[in-house]
């Protein structure tokens, strides 16, 4: 990656008046996520996670930060399909627009188990609930699509984003891919 350079402060685009959905936002990159754009005049800014007394703690940051930013925290737990459409409910109660999705939480190297719906751990945590997020959210982000406004300060229309976070993790999975037919079944992880 030498050669590439992007400064946050001075790189981002324009997200003045936007609406965030962070998930992962109470700790690690997410955090840090939600802190650093509250200093760009977000509208709302949601985090999602299973930790309630870290989203206080980075709720109240960003408040110092930027206090015209809204900030909520959804409680989320990617591992429980249910939690996760529960989540997505709790935000289209509250909102009517999307401008950007961002799936940051994830887990990597934990010992084997299956999830409360009965899949691997980490493809539950991983993909099914971030799938099911995203698909919850399509209809509000076309929505958001139709209804984007022309930025003064780049010259351009602002679509929607969905932006994916992962780590060189994803370098680890097995050589032949997914096996479906035990995704449902506890095993020893092999590489």
């Amino acid at each position: 990656m030498t050669g590439l350079s992007f400064d946050p402060a001075n790189d981002a685009p324009d997200v003045e008046g936007k609406v965030i959905f962070i998930t992962g936002g109470t700790a690690g990159l997410g955090a840090e996520t939600a802190l650093h754009l509250a200093s760009k005049k977000l509208s709302h800014i949601y985090i999602s996670g299973r930790n309630a007394k870290s989203a206080t703690s980075i709720s109240e940051k960003v408040q110092k930060t930027n206090p015209s930013t809204a900030i909520t925290f959804i409680s989320c737990d990617l591992t429980d399909l249910s939690s996760v459409q529960s989540a997505a409910q709790n935000f289209l109660a509250q909102e009517s627009r999307l401008d950007i999705l961002i799936c940051n939480a994830g887990i990597m190297a934990t010992p084997p188990c299956t999830s409360k719906d009965g899949y691997e751990i980490q493809f539950a945590t991983n993909h099914l609930g971030n799938a099911l997020l995203i698909n919850s959210f399509l209809p509000v982000l076309r929505s958001t699509a139709s209804a984007s406004a022309f930025s003064k300060t780049t010259n351009t229309s602002i679509k929607p984003r969905i932006i994916l976070l992962t780590s060189t993790g994803y370098l680890l999975h097995p050589l032949s891919g997914i096996n479906f037919d035990t995704i449902r079944t506890p095993k020893k992880t092999s590489f």
